[in-house]
């Protein structure tokens, strides 16, 4: 649980919110009316925001509300503050609605010569915003470490658990050779590629075509 003092500090934003409405509505009636809060409650924002500084930001009286030096050096800051705080959720919600920036993807060299060539054009076109960063490599990447955003690989399951990995496809592989070629080296292939792949014998596939 936090502290007193860090749950006041949550509220900062809102007493500099206030503060600024205040002054730019020339008193405390119009600020409450534009934000649609009790006037009461805007008073207590600002009175709890001079509090924590430890000075007074606006001279009251019964007819109008005016800043101090001070408070105009302060209320200067809130815009800033205030300003940056609005930029930032306006391209926030511009990364929301249109996708926009740099995709890092890693794949194997083949998948990329092969795949992606046909894919990621049609991709740019539906998101004009977006550049693709193509990284082809048949070694393991470090996703965290080289920035990747997203890995293509040919497997089952991951070691990090930390990871998302979603299935995109499957596809078999298939050791063929010619016959022609197998009656010349069947030797060469029954003692240097069958303990390496763990093959047993050959068998036919259909005239013409020997698997393995």
């Amino acid at each position: 649980m936090p502290s007193w003092r860090e749950d006041e500090r949550l509220h900062d934003l809102n007493d500099l919110l206030f503060f600024a409405a205040v002054v730019e509505h020339s008193g405390f009636s119009a600020a409450a009316r534009s934000l649609n809060l009790p006037k009461s409650s805007v008073s207590r924002h600002v009175g709890r925001l001079e509090d924590r500084l430890g000075v007074r930001l606006l001279e009251r009286s019964t007819r109008n509300v005016r800043l101090t030096e001070i408070g105009s050096s302060y209320y200067a800051r809130c815009k800033a503050i205030l300003s940056e705080l609005e930029t930032a959720e306006h391209d926030l919600a511009l990364l929301r609605s249109d996708p926009i920036g740099t995709i890092r993807v890693s794949c194997p060299t083949g998948l990329a010569q092969y795949a992606l060539a046909r894919i990621v054009p049609g991709f740019l076109a539906d998101y004009p915003l977006v550049r693709v960063q193509i990284i082809a490599t048949n070694r393991a990447v470090d996703l965290i470490e080289e920035k990747v955003d997203v890995a293509i690989r040919a497997r089952t399951r991951m070691n990090d658990e930390t990871l998302t990995m979603r299935r995109l496809g499957s596809s078999t592989l298939v050791f063929v050779a010619s016959p022609d070629f197998v009656d010349r080296h069947r030797s060469w292939f029954i003692h240097l590629i069958l303990p390496v792949f763990h093959f047993s014998a050959f068998r036919k596939i259909r005239p013409g075509q020997v698997g393995l």
